[in-house]
């Protein structure tokens, strides 16, 4: 390229001095030839500015010249694909290819264009890829680089939906029937499956595309309440269900969390009555993918104590465990106090977490994590807390409660280490649910109660782009059925 700009300036270089010292002779005295003289030396100026400025063209060389570049552009993701919709600065070749942990997938340009469409095939759901797109030779070009997640399936509603899990009807019977809420939307799909056992205030894990239900409470129609060891899962993409190996010991109240192959369970207790049968420093590992229906491994002792609570609130960051709040073994009184449970080390963290402004049992909570592939990769991530009791009991139902508003944000992402009080809930809510729609970049909080065995049906939504600002928004879509002590999940 260097080399033809030099010849291209020699060659006009060279035509100013010929035509110059032919005309020399001509000029001498003459008013008329010396303006033809003037004004061939500006054409052949002309020419030489012409040919120099060519050197930097985008349109004298091509896609080999590094001007050439992505005016714009708009990405179709999917569960098994992405296709890049593109659009260069000149006519050239445009390429894209998606990068993975194991795999590359590719896909070129058939013909010389502006606009391209650039389809990649064969890639695996629910998986981090980084795309590399642009225009002309990939060997000339400086390419775009984006990171993503390929969706967990195609089917949009499924995959984005925010499932309501178990819980207490108005009757004090537990709900079998699991709700599905479109929030991108705003629709529900009632009773989108139920659960073969119906039971309440059980661990609800997202797992590997199931939602395993573990442990809880039952109620048969007519009798008592008694503490169950039945896990069993569910494939939304399906709509089957599997029963599964049961837990080591009867158990609800519990927190937990899914880590690699495997699913932790911790505190909790075995008994109604929470004064006795509580876990303590225990933890139960399951592997879903060993054996027929999942292997449970021995119960073991964690190196460090573990919270001897009951229905504290619990998330997952990154493979580590959250929990805070929850009530008490020994008296039933609510807790403030946070900690962190991380498998890798069957530890408890080092750190001091930071303690609940409002003390609490029953509390909603959710774990803002934005991550590759969602509208607001970069934003900060949040432990949101809201409603709960803040009295005393030790009895599974609890026979009595003080429902409370409270909203409180812990920024995981700052130096700060410490829970900020935002706005208040519209109303008091005991044991309500609360998750996440990275879509709508808003939480929801479904239900609770708003006082002893009165269940609600209301939604309740706050903006995640400053999560103490607020304010909450009642939604016009009701639930379908009223529950408090159940479990919001989403296939994340």
């Amino acid at each position: 390229m260097f080399r033809r700009c030099f010849i291209s300036i020699l060659y006009c270089g060279v035509r100013v001095f010929i035509w110059s010292e032919i005309m020399r002779p001509m000029l001498i005295n003459t008013e008329p030839k010396i303006s033809l003289f003037h004004f061939g030396l500006r054409s052949s100026l002309f020419i030489l500015l012409f040919s120099t400025f060519g050197c930097d063209s985008p349109f004298a060389w091509g896609e080999d010249n590094n001007d050439l570049k992505v005016d714009s552009f708009f990405i179709q993701p999917g569960s098994t694909k992405i296709a890049v919709n593109l659009k260069c600065s000149a006519e050239s070749d445009a390429y894209a290819f998606a990068i993975g942990s194991s795999e590359s997938q590719i896909s070129m340009s058939l013909a010389r264009a502006k606009m391209h469409f650039l389809p990649i095939q064969d890639l695996t759901p629910d998986s981090n890829y980084t795309l590399v797109f642009g225009c002309g030779k990939i060997s000339n070009s400086n390419p775009t680089r984006i990171p993503f997640t390929t969706w967990v399936s195609d089917q949009p509603i499924v995959s984005r939906g925010i499932y309501l899990v178990g819980g207490v009807d108005g009757n004090g019977y537990p709900i079998a029937e699991i709700d599905l809420f479109d929030p991108v939307e705003s629709k529900w799909y009632p009773a989108f499956t139920s659960v073969p056992t119906p039971r309440s205030f059980a661990l609800i894990i997202y797992h590997k595309g199931k939602i395993f239900v573990m442990g809880g409470a039952k109620r048969a129609s007519g009798g008592s309440w008694t503490v169950t060891d039945e896990v069993e899962a569910f494939d939304p993409f399906t709509k089957t269900w599997t029963t599964l190996s049961s837990m080591p010991a009867t158990l609800h109240g519990a927190v937990g969390g899914s880590s690699g192959d495997e699913i932790y369970a911790i505190a909790g207790s075995t008994s109604l009555n929470t004064t006795s049968g509580t876990l303590l420093n225990t933890v139960y590992r399951f592997y879903p993918d060993i054996g027929v229906t999942g292997t449970w491994t021995t119960p073991f002792t964690s190196q460090t104590s573990i919270f001897p609570k009951i229905d504290m609130s619990g998330c997952v960051f990154d493979g580590t465990f959250y929990f805070t709040g929850g009530r008490q073994y020994n008296d039933g009184s609510a807790s403030a106090t946070s900690d962190s449970y991380i498998p890798s080390l069957n530890a408890t963290s080092a750190i001091t977490e930071s303690s609940l402004i409002t003390a609490r049992h029953g509390a909603a909570i959710a774990c803002y994590r934005p991550q590759t592939g969602d509208p607001n990769p970069g934003a900060s991530k949040f432990v949101l807390i809201a409603g709960g009791s803040s009295g005393s009991n030790f009895f599974q139902p609890a026979t009595s409660v003080t429902p409370i508003s409270n909203y409180e944000v812990y920024a995981i992402s700052t130096t700060t280490n410490a829970y900020a009080t935002g706005p208040s809930l519209l109303q008091s809510l005991y044991f309500p649910a609360m998750e996440i729609s990275y879509e709508q970049n808003q939480a929801y909080v479904f239900g609770g109660a708003s006082s002893i065995n009165v269940p609600t049906d209301f939604v309740y939504s706050i903006g995640l782009s400053n999560p103490t600002a607020g304010p909450w928004t009642l939604s016009s879509q009701k639930m379908p059925r009223a529950r408090y002590g159940h479990k919001a999940v989403i296939l994340r």
